[in-house]
């Protein structure tokens, strides 16, 4: 599998060098009929890569999920809310059932944060995957009691795309922009807009964050949110995709963003599709890349790294329009 990556990415150089095109390819070879072939093979080749599933299964949910969480605890186990409670063993990739969430017996567009001292934040969210109540409250999960308990209480009632826990302890709630002090159990708000959302803690203690370039159109691009002095600054990485439901920092450093949706139109005519695609940014570079795809197009899913360095991918749906009989128990691997 390194050698057929190796020869696509030599490939891709190669076109790329070369101009991009069919005729720009060249081996200098004064037989044009062998070039020709030649041309025809590495296109060929280069089509493949672009379809190229760069995931592989594990193990199944035991409860169908959309909009849950998947959190990596100190023990190398995930622990998994939503429909319900499951925990997930890397070693075995099976999936187990626990203690049902306390605040209510599903929880869904919520967040998940292991904190420094071992305990998950879960915060936000809604009471059904299709809808429901917001709920205000927060919880701890404790690992080693198996137990839930209630902590401090969100500003404002809303949905949480991600949870970023910051270098000084404190967590950084997406959707809201809130700060959760777990020393004291509260939460603070930010003044940066909410139409901005956390995609991961960079090497340098700021965040990525995703959303629109501006209010007027559908163009989405990348920007750089510094905690310490609450303040945005834009980046030149513009991207298709409208929503990135997972995201995770790779030990390299480099983010991982697979699935989403592609927005097409707007206002009235605005149109989402759910895509496999997978990409990657780079945050040395400044340098958003597409890399290969998923087996299943997803929304909707979890994106964890795991202590081996893989990457668990789980649940979700696969299509803009669906019903909880068509929510997604089914979990996918990356190895970098």
């Amino acid at each position: 599998m390194k050698v057929f990556k190796q020869l696509i990415y030599t490939l891709v150089f190669i076109t790329v060098v070369a101009g991009c095109t069919p005729n720009a390819i060249s081996f200098n070879n004064n037989d044009d009929k062998k070039k020709n072939k030649d041309n025809q093979l590495l296109l060929g080749l280069l089509v493949l890569s672009q379809d190229q599933v760069i995931t592989s299964y594990t193990g199944s949910m035991n409860n169908a999920q959309m909009g849950h969480t998947a959190t990596l605890l100190n023990n190398g186990k995930v622990l998994i809310v939503g429909n319900g409670v499951e925990l997930y063993d890397p070693d075995t990739g099976i999936f187990s059932v626990v203690e049902e969430y306390s605040i209510s017996s599903s929880v869904h567009s919520h967040e998940s944060v292991l904190l420094n001292n071992g305990k998950v934040l879960i915060a936000g969210g809604l009471d059904s995957a299709l809808g429901g109540n917001l709920i205000l409250d927060a919880e701890l999960y404790d690992p080693d009691t198996g137990k839930f308990s209630s902590t401090g209480s969100l500003n404002v009632a809303t949905t949480i795309d991600r949870g970023i826990l910051l270098d000084n302890g404190k967590v950084l709630m997406s959707g809201t922009l809130e700060l959760y002090d777990p020393d004291t159990g509260t939460f603070a708000k930010s003044s940066v807009e909410r139409r901005y959302y956390a995609l991961a803690l960079l090497n340098d203690g700021t965040i990525l964050l995703h959303g629109l370039a501006s209010l007027s159109d559908a163009k989405y691009q990348l920007f750089i949110y510094d905690p310490n002095t609450d303040t945005l600054l834009g980046t030149n990485q513009y991207t298709d995709t409208n929503y990135f439901n997972g995201v995770v920092k790779l030990n390299s450093g480099k983010i991982f963003l697979p699935g989403g949706t592609y927005q097409s139109g707007f206002g009235s005519d605005i149109v989402f599709d759910v895509h496999k695609n997978i990409e990657m940014y780079d945050p040395d570079k400044k340098r958003l890349s597409y890399i290969g795809k998923m087996k299943e197009p997803r929304i909707g899913h979890t994106v964890t790294v795991l202590k081996d360095g893989r990457v668990l991918i789980t649940g979700g749906v696969s299509k803009n329009t669906y019903s909880s009989s068509e929510f997604l128990s089914s979990a996918e691997i990356y190895s970098p």
